[in-house]
């Protein structure tokens, strides 16, 4: 059985069968290291390239898992690619397990002050925290730096 707990469904109790038949974008797996890592190896060995396997051994162990399709570089690479602009080139901001292959495959990686500890480890800078203007901070930087 899943739990799902959101603002609309707080108690919400599904099995994996009627999950799946809501036909969600996005499935994240809690539990502990062992059981992450066996669920991350069985879903590459069975749908391979198809999907986006990402896990954080963070505060809480989890896996999420989406369409290969449904992720932050391909989704940044098409807005880009009309332009000719590769992910090289790209500053990328983040904090959390959905940010994680954006961060390592863009040119530029941050993390914020309050990131999970797998996404401070693979960003190059840092910036203050969500709640401190993180983001704010960084493009003033950047926009400070840039000459008129």
């Amino acid at each position: 059985m899943l739990w799902q707990q959101n603002s609309a469904t707080p108690d919400m109790v599904l099995s994996l069968k009627e999950s799946l038949d809501l036909k969600p974008s996005k499935i994240v797996f809690g539990g502990t290291e062992a059981s992450i890592l066996d669920i991350a190896e069985g879903l590459k060995k069975r749908y391979s390239d198809t999907i986006s396997v990402v896990h954080s051994f963070s505060d809480i162990p989890l896996l999420m898992v989406t369409t290969a399709q449904a992720t932050k570089p391909v989704a940044i690479g098409k807005l880009l690619s009309p332009q000719r602009i590769s992910l090289d080139n790209v500053v990328a901001i983040g904090d959390d397990i959905p940010d994680f292959e954006m961060l390592r495959e863009c040119g530029i990686s941050i993390a914020m002050a309050n990131a999970i500890p797998g996404i401070k480890e693979i960003c190059v800078y840092r910036t203050a925290s969500n709640d401190d203007d993180g983001v704010a901070v960084v493009l003033e930087h950047i926009l400070g730096n840039i000459k008129k």
